[in-house]
């Protein structure tokens, strides 16, 4: 065991200041003392034998310390080490072992809690470095010791924190478990300091043992260049193409990458400096690929092309020997395995040599890794390929991002491997969707082609297996495939190396969508949580601590599993990454990271129309889109984890909230997606009579009013108000705007009768409420708008008062003052506009501006506005009714004017009557003549609120 390098003399001054340290983390100064008294195993085991004793759960706390004795003779052993190896005091220990004495026993009577505090212990003892490092004659330094120091310190503070936590409560009288997540929240970070300190020391450790085995062999070298008797081996051999690998025909050439790496690397007359490039990016993307192919390009302009793996320090070191031996620098003759005193040769001669050379690292994903084989004063050319985009700073003086192909380019690609057998027009858009499906993957194009390619599968056929299949597929590795990894095993190592918070947020991410993932949405919405008195999992407590998420993040950013947009503070990661972190996990652990995104999604979501208030979303539709793209990918998980999802509440009320705002936004047929999983999540739970199925059926009601489908409309809506009847007070004001929901529906479907009824029924029910006003409101439908200027009505944010104002241009219309019902048209299109850009509302409101203006002899502006409404309605889902009127109100403008575009426009508009009125079946007149203006209004709403 080697010594240390320190002095000394400096230790007393460190161990006070961890002394001073350790009893400010106390409650009570006295417990330092206490501590003091056990300074090794031994007498920790006796004392907490004595402890024992002395309780009426003798047997229990026996059992108990004998299942722990294991963790505390591998903790001896760390404290062995820390103290011989840095001639320290024997007592140093007493922190330590007298912090778990005094904490296991003030924890003696509590069993439940005893146990859970004795395995927290345990996993921060089993963070510690294995002690076999140390073992070997390493050199011993400062930077050694201050991690070892850091990870006793951390380890002895725990103690002293949990000793006070308990103390604090005794004294107060306060319940312990109540306030548990506080002590379970310090753990865990206190345990990610503890595996990051490990790492460190393990770090620090692999670094001594090479330079000691450097030093070594470098006095080896010189001791027997010394004793030679003067023969000298040839000198190098030159030029040297030495690369174990062979071009892939089926790769895809990259030319802009390929040029931007040879104006990076290529050597020119004058050219002085460091020439060295990092490619960068997730695996499978192609870096190793595209280094291969510049290193085939370019080996005409080097005397020397080598290549180095750079997975581990053992592989680096006998690819150096490999290249020593190949380049004639290590003769072929001396029969010698000293890899690390060939790379010390090699490192010798690059940087010596006045020849010009390419050194390719592959694989550098560990930094330090990379730097054991690092040529110091570089002279040539070096290029790395990693996942660590930290490389592109340091080592290398550049970087470049390889990233996934897009669609246009992804296309491309996978089109070029599946070969002319399956280059004809019909398969070009699913050749399109089988890229979007793979994410634009390189490995992943060329892994899929060659199966495809093998099975001769028709793209039809394969897009629907690997849909079903996608897991398998991906593991399976087709015959003649040259990569070492599949799409299954490319992130297995990255993902299973992942720990404490890095692991919770790559699997978080893994339920949302992949692209644009806001990081202020999440943090903020954890920040709500924590704060709430509920909260039973903690462990997304690292969300709402800054430090803490930069750490998570930083972990995968250096694994390449996500990427980061620093403009809009965003985080992405590839939807196969995605898949294979869902691969990992257990049916159990899906639906526990399902359920805390669903608690994360349902905190950021603007709360909607509820069963108790009357809240609108409008003011907060940035908020919602933030989180749309991330509920829309839940629902469609939704089905994977159903089974083992243990509360459907926070979803269903999250798919409730999204769904009121696709509403409101007029994304109508995304409503109805996720209303369908809501009430299908309902119906299978048995939950049919509830609020909130009520409030499912009265939203899908709502929207097939505003589609025109109004016998849809109407059951769903009459199921909302038979429910809401049953279990809310007759006053209530969710029975009141149903019954009123109800009237709407019978307006649109032209039963006026039974129309009256029911918003009679709902003035009654808010009258009996004592809300006047809102009766008023209601009666009349025209919100207080008719004195808002132009500049005041688009102020206001609530699209409902729009809807106001086009009825008042309505009842001016049928009161024959067309220049006023013209003007308010004119703004609420204005209005429209700026709210909803192309959407439903905008036609509705483009229609009827065209239509005033037609009846005040504005024909061309009038079809300015029915292109406009055509362009919009011809890009909606379900807008067939708006294309068909504005196509008919072209007819009937080029029909007076006697203009030959008339015959066109009509065929336009039967055909498009025809869609709209085979998906509105019996809620359509077909009776009506093609030519009859009233076959064509009938398939819009009459008013859209």
């Amino acid at each position: 065991m080697g010594a240390s390098s320190l002095s000394p003399t400096s230790r007393p001054r460190v161990w006070n200041l961890v002394r001073q340290r350790f009893k400010d983390s106390l409650h009570d100064e006295s417990d330092l003392e206490i501590c003091m008294e056990t300074f090794s195993l031994d007498i920790l085991l006796s004392q907490l034998k004595s402890v024992a004793k002395a309780h009426r759960n003798e047997n229990f706390l026996l059992a108990r310390l004998s299942q722990f004795h294991p963790s505390l003779v591998y903790l001896n052993d760390f404290m062995t080490v820390l103290v011989l190896s840095f001639a320290l005091d024997g007592k140093t220990g007493a922190l330590l072992w007298g912090g778990i004495c005094l904490l296991l026993s003030l924890l003696a009577p509590l069993e439940e809690i005893f146990s859970e505090v004795r395995t927290m212990l345990e996993e921060l003892i089993a963070a510690l470095p294995g002690i076999h490092p140390f073992e070997d004659n390493i050199i011993l330094d400062d930077k050694l010791e201050t991690a070892m120091v850091d990870l006793y310190i951390e380890l002895a503070l725990f103690c002293a924190r949990a000793i006070s936590f308990i103390r604090v409560r005794r004294q107060h009288l306060l319940p312990i478990r109540q306030s548990w997540p506080q002590l379970s929240r310090e753990f865990q970070q206190g345990l990610k300091r503890v595996q990051m300190l490990s790492q460190q020391v393990e770090r620090e450790t692999q670094r001594a043992a090479t330079t000691a085995a450097l030093k070594w062999n470098n006095e080896m070298v010189t001791l027997f260049q010394s004793l030679s008797t003067g023969h000298k081996h040839a000198g190098p051999e030159l030029p040297c193409f030495h690369i174990p690998l062979t071009l892939n025909d089926r790769f895809y050439i990259r030319e802009g990458l390929l040029d931007q790496i040879s104006v990076t690397l290529n050597p020119k007359a004058g050219r002085s400096g460091p020439r060295t490039l990092a490619l960068y990016g997730i695996g499978g993307a192609g870096k190793t690929q595209a280094a291969l192919q510049y290193a085939y390009r370019a080996r005409e302009q080097y005397d020397a092309v080598l290549w180095i793996s750079a997975d581990s320090t053992v592989k680096m070191a006998q690819d150096y020997m490999a290249v020593a031996r190949r380049l004639g620098v290590l003769p072929a003759a001396q029969d010698t395995q000293d890899a690390i005193g060939a790379m010390a040769k090699m490192k010798s001669w690059l940087a010596d040599t006045t020849c010009s050379w390419l050194l390719i690292f592959d694989n550098a994903d560990n930094l330090e890794v990379l730097e054991y084989g690092w040529p110091s004063g570089v002279v040539g050319s070096i290029l790395i390929t990693t996942r660590d985009f930290n490389a592109s700073l340091h080592p290398a003086s550049q970087g470049l991002h390889v990233n996934v192909f897009d669609n246009k380019m992804g296309t491309k690609a996978l089109q070029r491997l599946l070969g002319l057998s399956y280059d004809y027009q019909s398969n070009a858009p699913l050749i399109a969707e089988l890229n979007k499906q793979l994410g634009g993957l390189p490995l992943a194009l060329n892994q899929i082609s060659n199966y495809i390619r093998q099975q001769k599968m028709g793209l039809k056929d394969f897009l629907i297996l690997y849909r079903n299949n996608q897991e398998k597929l991906h593991k399976r590795r087709p015959t003649a495939f040259d990569y070492q990894h599949t799409i299954g095993t490319v992130w297995e190592l990255a993902l299973g190396k992942l720990t404490g918070n890095a692991a919770v947020l790559q699997r978080l991410l893994a339920f949302l969508d992949p692209e644009a993932i806001d990081e202020a949405t999440l943090c903020n919405a954890a920040s709500t949580l924590s704060k709430q008195t509920s909260l039973t999992d903690s462990s997304l407590m690292f969300l709402a601590d800054p430090i803490d998420f930069e750490d998570a993040k930083a972990e995968l950013l250096r694994a390449a599993l996500i990427d980061r947009d620093p403009r809009t503070k965003s985080i992405s990661v590839h939807r196969l990454i995605q898949q294979a972190t869902l691969s990992g996990l257990s049916p159990v652990d899906q639906a526990r990271y399902f359920d805390l995104c669903c608690q994360l999604l349902c905190q950021a979501f603007p709360s909607s129309w509820t069963d108790q208030e009357y809240v609108w979303v409008y003011h907060a539709w940035k908020a919602c889109e933030k989180c749309l793209r991330h509920v829309m990918f839940l629902a469609e998980r939704f089905a994977q984890v159903e089974e083992e999802l243990k509360c459907l509440d926070t979803f269903i009320e999250l798919l409730l909230r999204c769904s009121w705002y696709l509403y409101e936004a007029e994304y109508y047929e995304e409503s109805i997606n996720l209303l369908q999983v809501c009430l299908q999540a309902l119906e299978r739970k048995g939950d049919t009579n509830s609020s909130r199925y009520a409030q499912a059926r009265n939203v899908m009601g709502l929207v097939q009013v505003d589609l025109r489908e109004n016998s849809k409309a109407l059951q769903n809506l009459k199921i909302a108000l038979e429910i809401r009847g049953k279990i809310l007070p007759p006053t209530d004001w969710g029975i009141g705007v149903s019954i009123s929901n109800v009237g709407f529906a019978y307006t649109e479907q032209g039963d006026l009768t039974q129309a009256m009824n029911y918003l009679q029924r709902s003035l009654d029910c808010l009258l009996r409420m004592g809300k006047p006003n809102e009766a008023e409101a209601m009666y009349t439908s025209v919100p207080d708008v008719r004195d808002l200027t132009d500049e005041q009505l688009l102020r206001e944010n609530l699209p409902r008062y729009a809807s106001g104002m086009q009825l008042l241009s309505m009842i001016r219309q049928a009161q024959g003052r067309l220049d006023e019902a013209l003007g308010f048209a004119s703004k609420v299109l204005q209005f429209r506009r700026q709210k909803f850009g192309s959407r439903f509302k905008t036609c509705d409101s483009l229609c009827h501006v065209a239509k005033l203006m037609l009846l005040t002899k504005k024909s061309m502006a009038a079809l300015q506005l029915l292109d406009e409404c055509i362009s919009v309605a011809s890009s909606l889902p379900k807008a067939e009714g708006y294309l068909a009127l504005a196509y008919f109100r072209k007819y009937k403008i080029y029909r007076a004017e006697g203009h030959e575009y008339a015959a066109d426009c009509l065929r336009d508009a039967i055909r498009a009557k025809e869609i709209a009125a085979e998906r509105l079946g019996s809620d359509s007149d077909s009776t009506l003549a093609d030519d009859d203006e009233a076959a064509y209004t009938q398939l819009v709403a009459w008013l859209l609120w």
